[in-house]
């Protein structure tokens, strides 16, 4: 199997790539240079060596993107499907980061027909019925049209600021703002982008301790909707730990003043139609805004 080859009538329309900017122009014609080499070889061993040759040059996630693919297929023609899942998931994580519209949604489907196909050879029916069920809901999906951008603290003290209940006691007053707090692939570990981030979600509850130094922090993970829900449901939870670790252990807050959770899949950001829950997946019935769902609600009060 080299489903690889299945993407050459889409590639070979621009015989390119995209390649990172940051890369000098040298690196970028070299490796897009090394990248028609690939189209052209007669083996997947080729296929593979050209293509790493061509992300050392200058790194492009859709390269990326297509090496995992055939990582995968070798390690699905061998019968070991456990490798070939890991690497369908990484590039289906991958994908996101391709700029082409079309590129992005073509993959995405790839993606998912590659883990339905692993699941059922796996035996895993139901994981693969939910891989089709996320095929399906993605073929219906328009592109997001939001872009992630880093929050200053001054706007979250702005969002969190607790409004006035004339004095009441027993009220229970609470604001809310959602955050791009950014992880490596897979993982708890922040991303450059993603530092940053905590790091001024850190210096606006600073500022508002000493208004509010008794108000409660709830922290929120949610993602988007690829991948298996229970899977989902566990990465936001422990993403929610690893942000309330970082602001607790790093800054001088009260760790009892903080919580975390995670809801997974469930509240999705749909731009168009309303959410819909089949079989215990989540997704819209029209569009996911999905960087807009990966996301993480900072609630403040009392």
């Amino acid at each position: 199997m080299n489903r690889w080859l299945m993407l050459l009538g889409f590639i070979l329309v621009s015989q390119t790539v995209e390649v990172k900017a940051e890369c000098s122009v040298g690196s970028q014609q070299e490796a897009k240079q090394i990248y028609k080499k690939a189209l052209n070889a007669d083996t997947v061993s080729k296929q593979l060596d050209f293509l790493q040759k061509s992300l050392n040059s200058c790194y492009s996630p859709e390269i990326e993107v297509q090496i995992f693919l055939l990582k995968g297929d070798m390690a699905f023609d061998k019968k070991n499907y456990k490798n070939a899942k890991n690497y369908y998931n990484k590039m289906l994580i991958l994908v996101d980061q391709i700029k082409d519209p079309k590129s992005r949604k073509r993959l995405h489907l790839l993606s998912y027909e590659c883990l339905k196909d692993t699941y059922k050879a796996m035996g895993e029916d139901e994981l693969a019925s939910i891989m089709q069920q996320k095929y399906d809901m993605r073929k219906r999906q328009k592109e997001s049209s939001v872009t992630s951008s880093i929050v200053s603290s001054g706007d979250i003290v702005k969002g969190l600021q607790l409004k006035s209940v004339g004095g009441f006691r027993g009220v229970s007053i609470k604001q809310s703002v959602s955050l791009h707090v950014n992880f490596e692939f897979d993982s708890v570990a922040f991303s450059d982008e993603g530092k940053k981030q905590a790091h001024e979600l850190a210096i606006a509850l600073k500022e508002l301790q000493f208004d509010y130094p008794n108000a409660k922090v709830d922290i929120v993970g949610y993602t988007d909707t690829k991948g298996n829900a229970k899977y989902n449901l566990n990465l936001s939870s422990k993403r929610a730990r690893a942000l309330k670790k970082y602001l607790t252990t790093r800054f001088t807050f009260n760790k009892l003043h903080f919580t975390s959770t995670g809801k997974g899949e469930s509240e999705p950001i749909c731009s168009k139609g309303s959410v819909e829950k089949y079989d215990g997946e989540y997704g819209c019935t029209g569009s996911e805004d999905t960087i807009a769902s990966r996301r993480v609600e900072i609630i403040f009060g009392y």
